[in-house]
């Protein structure tokens, strides 16, 4: 599984990496989202999920983990935003969404990059990417993909 402490290290640097994220909250699940919701400030938000993880261990002496790493770009809605306002929120968590495809692809593949032993074998050509509406009054969109770590 992967450490807490490198994930939400990995959450913060991708804030500073990314010019349209302005923050980031590490959770377990929607209710622990809410708990925190109220101390976010500045938005779009960077969410990553603490990832469920499955045995992939080749044999007895290598150990390693699956992790299926959820993350979320997302910025609140108002229920009477226009038709250009709602469009003009799509675009831009789309575009913050991007910028942080494009800080993972960088960390995957830059040996010299701080989350390159996180990230270096990760399944992304397999990624699954959401748009999400009215995730406790916020829309975005969400990123599934699966990369593989050192058993803990």
């Amino acid at each position: 599984m992967v450490e807490i402490a490198k994930l939400e290290e990995f959450g913060a640097a991708a804030v500073v990496g990314c010019e349209h994220l302005k923050d980031h909250l590490l959770i377990v699940n929607e209710a622990d989202f809410n708990s925190q919701l109220a101390g976010v400030k500045a938005w779009p938000l960077l969410l990553c999920v603490l990832p469920s993880s499955t045995g992939d261990d080749k044999n007895a002496d290598n150990y390693a983990e699956s992790n299926a790493g959820l993350f979320f770009v997302l910025a609140p809605i108002k229920e009477k935003l226009t038709r250009s306002e709602r469009t003009a929120l799509w675009i831009l968590t789309q575009q913050a969404m991007g910028e942080f495809k494009d800080f993972i692809r960088k960390q995957m593949t830059d040996q010299s990059s701080a989350f390159y032993e996180m990230l270096q074998d990760a399944d992304f050509g397999k990624r699954n990417e959401d748009p999400e509406f009215n995730l406790l009054g916020n829309i975005g969109w969400s990123l599934l993909f699966d990369y593989t770590t050192s058993g803990l």
